[in-house]
């Protein structure tokens, strides 16, 4: 038991030393030992270690403050590559990066979802083609997927748009590619990617909204992604709201069972926004973008003014409720608008903050930030990569 946590405790000090180095260095070895307050020998051994890893190097001497000048370490952004996955929308998206996010190589297909057994072959052959290019040892693989996931055991419990349930995905990712992996629900990855390479830092609190196929929240307490009782934290898209409008939702209907009660999933969710979309474009005559299969693109329909504007114009006063009860129950640092919420600014933007205004006390709107998504539609892809680092290494 005494050598299990000598053990644990050089892990953490490891851990703790590199991610000095990854966001401060290069440095000396004196210096890391002030900076963390490790003894100089504990400083040395770990970096030897990590020199042997390859995960560091001596790189160039310091300012000699008396005597011989320091030989400085620095943390190799190149020492090993991420592969990211995302499966939150029509297509696979998938980036091979090196440990500063760094894109070094891409795919993308369409995902076949005629049944669960489809959508995994669909996502082994994009890892395939992604793997082709890799050039150095994967430090990880993570995953962004819609659904119910257990990110410490990586099972998706339920993925209605995948046909998955109770799939143990990151073991079978895993036990193909011989490299750990990683699996979490894609508002919490877009969450994870904001505190990462975002908006947020460390110690922050954020509550990220996003829309994609389905519509979900990643939770940020404080700095750490807040997974609730069955790590299904999140799930806002079931969230009721009342409604006057029988055409809001699309071809979804109601779907809560309730009269005049629509759940956000209707109003937000890609299918919804395309039907909307639609309904706008036969109103005002306007030829809608399709894509290569010959369907109608809602990403290329929001970026029409014409589309995006009306159509921001009637899911605001939802959108702006919602948002206003995590303010007023909440009251985290950011609320970050992802996916097609993003796409659906600037105008969404300020009419939600004008909901807001109404519905919360101005000394919270003070002290919480409405913003959109810095990270883009890479924002997913970016929280795999930032899951990595901070669950292998501890950098960020």
């Amino acid at each position: 038991m005494a050598k299990f946590g000598i053990q644990q405790l050089r892990n953490a000090n490891q851990r703790l030393l590199l991610r000095e180095l990854y966001q401060n260095g290069p440095l000396s070895r004196a210096e890391l030992a002030r900076r963390t307050r490790l003894s100089r020998p504990s400083v040395s051994s770990i970096m030897r270690d990590l020199l042997d890893e390859g995960l560091v190097a001596e790189q160039g001497v310091g300012v000699s403050s008396g005597g011989k000048p320091p030989i400085l370490v620095a943390f190799l952004d190149e020492a090993r590559q991420i592969a990211a996955v995302d499966l939150s929308g029509n297509r696979l998206d998938g980036a091979l990066t090196d440990l500063r996010g760094r894109i070094q190589a891409r795919v993308s297909h369409p995902l076949d979802r005629r049944d669960g057994d489809a959508v995994l072959a669909s996502l082994f052959t994009g890892l395939d083609r992604l793997l082709e290019g890799r050039q150095r040892p994967l430090l990880g693989i993570g995953i962004s997927t819609p659904g119910l996931v257990d990110t410490d055991t990586g099972v998706v419990h339920y993925a209605a748009n995948l046909h998955w349930r109770e799939v143990p995905l990151a073991a079978q990712v895993q036990e193909r590619y011989g490299v750990r992996t990683w699996v979490a629900n894609d508002a919490n990855m877009a969450a994870i990617g904001e505190l990462g390479f975002g908006k947020g830092s460390s110690g922050d609190s954020l509550v990220l909204l996003q829309a994609g196929l389905g519509v979900g929240a990643g939770l940020v307490i404080n700095g750490e992604l807040y997974l609730g009782a069955g790590a299904a934290a999140g799930e806002i898209g079931f969230m009721g709201l009342p409604t006057c409008d029988e055409e809001l939702g699309g071809s979804n209907g109601p779907a809560s069972g309730w009269p005049g009660i629509v759940n956000l999933e209707t109003l937000a969710g890609s299918q919804a926004l395309l039907a909307q979309a639609q309904r706008i474009a036969r109103e005002q005559g306007i030829q809608l973008p399709v894509n290569e299969q010959g369907t109608v693109s809602l990403s290329a329909s929001l970026s029409l003014e014409a589309i995006r504007a009306p159509l921001a114009q009637r899911i605001a006063p939802y959108l702006g409720l919602v948002v206003a009860q995590i303010v007023n129950l909440i009251h985290p640092d950011w609320i970050v608008l992802g996916g097609n919420l993003r796409r659906l600014s600037p105008p969404l933007l300020g009419l939600v903050q004008e909901v807001v205004d109404q519905m919360t006390p101005s000394w919270l709107q003070e002290k919480t930030a409405i913003v959109l998504s810095a990270g883009g539609d890479e924002i997913n892809l970016k929280g795999a990569i930032a899951l990595i680092l901070s669950a292998a290494l501890g950098v960020i």
